[in-house]
C-alpha cells in the first residue's frame, strides 16, 4: 500500500502529535515493511533521531500546519505521488479530497477554547474534512462523542485507538545528576502541562500551597510549564521561593527520571483528548492524583485518584495522605503500574493499521 502521511508534527523535541506519530510510525515499519511510506516534514532532519529518513521516503514541505498555503501545497503533492492513502495526523487538512484520506482528531480543543478564527476553521474546513474522510481516528471515547457530537458524520468511521507511556530502556541518565542539575533536593510533587488555560497549571501551584500548611518536613513542587501572565503571577505570590522549581522544558530521559523519583503526580487539567502525562507517571510507580473531567476517567481509571479539578482541598486531602501513609503510597502506585499495562503503542500502532487497509477498500 502506497500511503503519504502529514509528519510536520514530528520535531526535535517530541510532544501531542508528534509523540503520537512517531510512536505509530514505529510499529508500522516493524509490522508493515510492505507499505511504501512517504513523509510530508518541514525538516528532514526532524526525522533522522528515529531513523525515519532513512527507512521512509520523504517530502520537504514549505507551509507549515495551518499556513494557508498548504491548501495548494499539500493536494498538489499528494495528486503528485499518486497515493493510495493520505493520514492527515492533525486537524491540519486539506479542504478537498485529492486521495483517500484518515484523519487523526486527538481532541476539539480549538473548536471548545479557541478564538473566532479557529472555531470557524472547525465548523467550514475541519467540518468539510470530516465528511469526505474515509475514517476518522480518537484517541478516547470521549473525543469520539466530542466529535460526532460537534460533526455531522456517521459514527461507523469514527475510530477509537487508544495511546500508551512511552517507557524509556537503559536511561543514560541517573538520579543523581538530574536532580542536582535543578536543584532539587528534597522529595517533590511533580505536575505539568503547557500554560494554555484548560491545562489549569496554576491550580497545581494552590494545591500546593495547602499541602504545605499541613506537611512540615521539606517539600518541592517540580512545575514543568512555559509560564503565562497568569501562571507567572501564581508564581511570584508563592512566599518560599526554593520550595517551586519551575521548569520550561526538559528531554524525554530527564523527564523519567523526574516521574521515577517523584513523591506525587498531580494534573489538575480541565480537558484532554486523552491525557498522557498521567499515565506516564502510573507507568513509573508514581502515584497519581488528577482531574476527573473529558476523557481523564478513561486514562487514568482505577490507577490513579480522579478528583474534581475545582475542589483543591480535596487534592491536597489525598496528596497529603499518600505522603504521610507508607502503605497508601505503596497501594497506589501498584494500582498505577497494573493499570498502565493496559495500554500499548503497539496496539494503537496495529489499529491504526487496519484502519489504512479498511479505508483503503471503502467504496
Amino acid at each position: 500500500m502506497k500511503i503519504v502521511i502529514d509528519a510536520r508534527m514530528i520535531l526535535k523535541h517530541l510532544h501531542g502529535i508528534g509523540r503520537y506519530l512517531h510512536e505509530i510510525l514505529c510499529v508500522v515499519r516493524k509490522e508493515r515493511p510492505d507499505f511504501e511510506i512517504t513523509l510530508l516534514t518541514n525538516d528532514p532532519a526532524n526525522l533522522e533521531p528515529a531513523g525515519f529518513i532513512k527507512d521512509f521516503q520523504y517530502v520537504k514541505v514549505k507551509s507549515r500546519p495551518f499556513d494557508p498555503n498548504e491548501m495548494v501545497e499539500i493536494p498538489s503533492i499528494l495528486k503528485g505521488i499518486k497515493a493510495e492513502l493520505y493520514h492527515a495526523s492533525s486537524i491540519s487538512v486539506p479542504m478537498y479530497e485529492v486521495r483517500p484520506t484518515v484523519i487523526t482528531i486527538l481532541d476539539l480543543i480549538p473548536c471548545h477554547f479557541g478564538k473566532f478564527i479557529h472555531k470557524a476553521y472547525c465548523r467550514t474546513v475541519l467540518q468539510r474534512a470530516v465528511d469526505y474522510a474515509r475514517s476518522i481516528i480518537t484517541i478516547s471515547e470521549y473525543s469520539r462523542s466530542d466529535v460526532l457530537n460537534y460533526f455531522k458524520c456517521s459514527p461507523d468511521k469514527v475510530h477509537v485507538t487508544y495511546l500508551a507511556s512511552n517507557l524509556i530502556e537503559n536511561n543514560p541518565l541517573t538520579a543523581e545528576e538530574v536532580l542536582k542539575k535543578y536543584r532539587i533536593s528534597s522529595p517533590f510533587i511533580l505536575s505539568l502541562g503547557n500554560p494554555k488555560p484548560h491545562k489549569n497549571m496554576k491550580s497545581s501551584i494552590e494545591i500546593f500551597k495547602i499541602i504545605k500548611q499541613y506537611v512540615e518536613d521539606p517539600l518541592q513542587l517540580v512545575f514543568i510549564t512555559d509560564t503565562s501572565p497568569e501562571i507567572r503571577q501564581t508564581l511570584d505570590g508563592y512566599p518560599v521561593k526554593e520550595d517551586i522549581i519551575n521548569l520550561k522544558f526538559i528531554d524525554d530521559n530527564e523527564l523519567d527520571i523526574l516521574y521515577k523519583n517523584a513523591r506525587l503526580f498531580i494534573f489538575p487539567s480541565l480537558f484532554e483528548g486523552f491525557g498522557l502525562p498521567p499515565l506516564e507517571a502510573m507507568a513509573r510507580g508514581c502515584p497519581t492524583i488528577s482531574s476527573d473531567r473529558a476523557s481523564l476517567p478513561e486514562s487514568v481509571g482505577n490507577g490513579g485518584i480522579l478528583i474534581n479539578p475545582d475542589n483543591h482541598e480535596a487534592f491536597a486531602k489525598h496528596a497529603i495522605t499518600l505522603l504521610k501513609d507508607p502503605e497508601q503510597w505503596q497501594q497506589w502506585s501498584l494500582k498505577g503500574l497494573e493499570w498502565s499495562k493496559r495500554f500499548s503503542w503497539h496496539k494503537c500502532g496495529m489499529e491504526t493499521i487496519n484502519i489504512y487497509e479498511k479505508s483503503v477498500l471503502k467504496y
